[in-house]
């Protein structure tokens, strides 16, 4: 929502006006020449999305209609589990202006724009730059983008990291990463060394040498050899002992809730996935587990 200085020094207008009725939530326009415009604002962890699917719009004929909404919809995100609007049941504009997901997404009148630039290295390496767009009451909508710098991505498989730092600024040197955005990702199972052998400080005063703009680097999948560990277990399913044995020495009203935490505890991001959505799915699973 727009702060109270931003709004009396008239740099911005708080377009959400509304009214309940018989259920419904029925927006109210604010109007601006030939434009109305309807806004309803997010909330955290997906809690508008019940409402959002309620709402109605006072109806201005004549007028280029725009419905500004924060909040994820359905068919932007695929089959993810995380509250999600249904575009068919929104209200029928001229214009949908959607914030909330940082991602390329223009469908019929429907349009995330995208972040103004991105904010991490995710959405640098997918998105590369920023964007906006220009809608006119014609109908025309019009992607613009910003990018202000190249970015460049390099994936670096090391298994031996006590030759690490050599390898990757031999690959660096094949680069012009002059007044670059630089995303450095390294994978691989470290047969000889640890990640900390690598010399990053090293690497950094590399790139400056070279002037890269900024540099990013990625270590998640870059793991170490772990040792191979022989247990003797009487039970097929670890898991299970271990759990039955805790609840009968533990005593306990929540012991019930212990294998579905296991388990959501077990939950990966999948492939793609944004950080955003991924920690969205999560709250609204542990929501369902404990019953809020």
């Amino acid at each position: 929502m727009p702060s109270s200085l931003a709004k009396k020094a008239g740099f911005v207008k708080n377009v959400f006006q509304s009214e309940e009725k018989n259920g419904k939530i029925i927006l109210q326009p604010t109007i601006y020449k030939n434009i109305a415009i309807y806004g309803y604002p997010g909330r955290k962890s997906g809690l508008e999305v019940q409402d959002i699917e309620r709402i109605s719009i006072q109806d201005s004929p004549g007028l280029f209609r725009i419905l500004m909404l924060h909040t994820t919809l359905k068919d932007a995100i695929g089959t993810l589990p995380i509250p999600a609007v249904d575009p068919e049941n929104l209200p029928k504009v001229d214009y949908l202006a959607l914030a909330h997901l940082h991602l390329k997404y223009h469908k019929e009148n429907r349009v995330y724009c995208g972040p103004t630039f991105p904010n991490n290295a995710a959405e640098l390496e997918e998105l590369k730059g920023g964007s906006f767009y220009i809608i006119e009451t014609s109908g025309k909508i019009e992607r613009h983008e910003i990018n202000l710098k190249e970015v460049i991505k390099l994936d670096i498989e090391i298994n031996d990291s006590l030759i690490g730092t050599e390898k990757i600024i031999q690959e660096l040197e094949k680069h012009n990463l002059k007044d670059k955005i630089l995303i450095l990702k390294l994978k691989g199972i470290l047969e000889n060394g640890k990640v900390s052998d690598i010399d990053f400080k090293k690497i950094e005063i590399y790139l400056r040498e070279k002037e890269v703009y900024t540099f990013l680097k990625n270590t998640t999948k870059l793991q170490a050899v772990e040792p191979e560990i022989k247990i003797e277990v009487q039970s097929e399913d670890i898991e299970e002992e271990i759990l039955s044995k805790f609840q009968k020495e533990n005593p306990n009203k929540f012991n019930n809730l212990i294998s579905q935490l296991f388990s959501f505890l077990q939950t990966e991001k999948k492939e793609e996935e944004r950080s955003r959505i991924f920690e969205e799915r999560l709250t609204s699973e542990f929501k369902k587990i404990i019953e809020i």
